[in-house]
């Protein structure tokens, strides 16, 4: 009996074994994939903070030598520029005043270039010529990137003044006294190139009768150049002074339709007026920019020399066309016809200049 026990426990274990591997392997036979659990993400190493280099704008510049002035850019009120001439707050600032090196740079010598940087931070000047720039490489950005050492509060705002001036002797005044006054400077405002501008006098181009000459007549360019320089000197006003008389060959006529106001062609070809030659006139006038009506009268009537067309021209239309229509034809030439006198063209004496008024304000 005892025995017969011993084997009933040992098969109810047996049993339990298998039923246990039945149910690891799962009911279709396939293996049972088990997940294992993630790893833990790794935390990454925190980069190195980079070094902020200070660029003290300052340092470099000798502010002993002539009058310094420092512009700050958008320092001011309503993003207003403000310049600082105080030699001592510029001298104790120059170990302080600085902009960081990952934002700005320091062009010495060179205007702001906008291909390279977008906006100028400050500039510095001697006796009013640049002597080096403060720009950043992006937008300016917020001044914690920046430190003034306090000079903002001494800065005075920029006033621009642009003038027009009609004197070049008043151009070249106000020239020496922004110069001279230390109210006025011309900063950034100084002109590229030639400076002062050289003097560009008053013009006047005048527009005589056209010359018809009859072609069997030689014409005498010599001749009618003295006939309008006799006209048109004694009529200058005084500074003003004749540079030239411009006569250019127009050459023939042809005949042109009034309706159209074109060439009359006629077997592919125009019709040229050979009975006479025209010449254009102008005289080239320095120093005034209009004469009196009078002038102009005066002159059509001095220098008018036309060869009288109207018999060959008659001739010519009925000759050449069909037609007893003379009125519905003209002579058409290059360029310009007139039988009086006229300003065509004229340049008013003008200077433009730009500063700044440094005054405090009222």
């Amino acid at each position: 009996m005892i025995r017969l026990a011993f084997l009933g426990v040992a098969l109810l274990a047996g049993l339990l074994a298998f039923g246990a591997f039945f149910l690891a392997r799962g009911s279709e036979g396939g293996a049972v994939d088990v997940k294992q659990a993630a790893p833990a993400p790794q935390t990454p190493e925190a980069a190195p903070e980079p070094t902020i280099e200070k660029l003290y704008f300052l340092r470099d510049i000798d502010l002993g030598a002539g009058d310094i002035a420092l512009v700050l850019y958008q320092s001011g009120a309503n993003g207003k520029a403000l310049i600082i001439r105080d030699a001592a707050a510029l001298a104790a600032a120059k170990d302080t005043a600085h902009v960081t090196a990952a934002g700005f740079a320091i062009a010495p010598n060179r205007a702001p270039t906008p291909e390279t940087y977008a906006e100028t931070y400050a500039e510095i000047y001697r006796d009013d010529v640049l002597v080096a720039s403060v720009q950043c490489s992006s937008p300016c950005g917020p001044t914690s990137n920046t430190d003034d050492a306090g000079l903002t509060a001494l800065g005075m705002p920029l006033v621009r003044i642009d003038d027009q001036f009609d004197s070049y002797g008043d151009y070249l005044t106000t020239i020496d006294a922004v110069a001279t006054d230390p109210n006025y400077m011309l900063l950034n405002a100084r002109p590229d190139g030639t400076f002062p501008q050289p003097q560009r006098p008053a013009t006047l181009t005048v527009r005589l009768p056209t010359v018809i000459s009859a072609t069997d007549d030689a014409f005498n360019l010599e001749t009618h150049t003295a006939k309008v320089r006799d006209a048109l000197t004694p009529l200058l006003p005084d500074g003003a002074r004749l540079d030239r008389v411009q006569i250019e060959n127009q050459g023939f006529a042809v005949l042109g339709d009034k309706d159209n106001n074109s060439p009359v062609v006629l077997n592919d070809a125009e019709i040229p007026f050979l009975e006479a030659r025209f010449f254009s006139v102008l005289a080239h006038v320095t120093g005034t920019t209009t004469l009196p009506a009078s002038a102009y009268d005066t002159l059509s009537n001095a220098t008018l020399d036309q060869h009288n067309t109207e018999t060959d021209f008659a001739a010519f239309v009925t000759g050449a066309l069909d037609t007893t229509c003379v009125d519905c034809y003209f002579l058409k030439i290059e360029g310009d016809f007139t039988d009086t006198a006229y300003a065509q063209d004229w340049r008013a004496e003008s200077y433009s200049l730009s500063y700044y008024d440094l005054r405090e304000a009222p």
